[in-house]
């Protein structure tokens, strides 16, 4: 996903692949068919430079359609 677009910093969506998959998969209480829960956990990602393996693992996780990592930093893309 960032080496097709050409932006990116892959090591630091590697750096922290490992956190965001125990987060997402093992630890936060969030549920893609209610993300607005009001009881659901809340995590603010504040290193910009892993955008790409937040939005791999939400795709994963079921927030929105695998198919749309292919718009990862392109205009108008809800992934940039």
């Amino acid at each position: 996903m960032v080496h097709a677009a050409r932006l990116g910093h892959p090591g630091g969506d590697l750096s922290a692949a490992d956190l965001l998959a125990t987060l997402y998969f093992h630890v936060l209480r969030v549920d893609p068919a209610r993300p607005h829960d009001p009881d659901r956990d809340r995590f603010v990602l504040s290193k910009g430079h892993a955008s790409g393996a937040l939005y791999a693992t939400l795709a994963e996780a079921g927030f929105f359609p695998p198919a749309m990592l292919e718009t990862y930093m392109r205009p108008l893309s809800p992934l940039n």
